[in-house]
């Protein structure tokens, strides 16, 4: 019998991390813009280099969302075949 709690505790930890994550792309954009604006290219190029980070950690918990599903998927169907025999 699956523990469909601790199912549940990773994917709100998985969908709490994306929310952190785009509140952190969106401020790094809006820094990047006042920098611009300010004539600190450096500042804001840097302010681009972790919006881009912040992405790919992004892409990653999107990856391991889209894998814990489908396991998921996978092990209920598992069950639902034993459960029919």
């Amino acid at each position: 019998m699956p523990n469909y709690n601790v199912k549940s505790t990773a994917r709100d930890v998985f969908v709490a991390k994306e929310a952190v994550l785009q509140k952190k792309i969106s401020q790094e954009m809006e820094r990047a813009k006042e920098f611009t604006k300010s004539g600190n290219k450096q500042a804001a190029m840097q302010c681009l280099k972790r919006k881009k980070y912040y992405e790919s950690q992004m892409n990653q918990v999107g990856s391991v969302q889209l894998r814990i599903n489908t396991k998921e998927k996978m092990i209920a169907d598992h069950s639902g075949n034993k459960e029919d025999k």
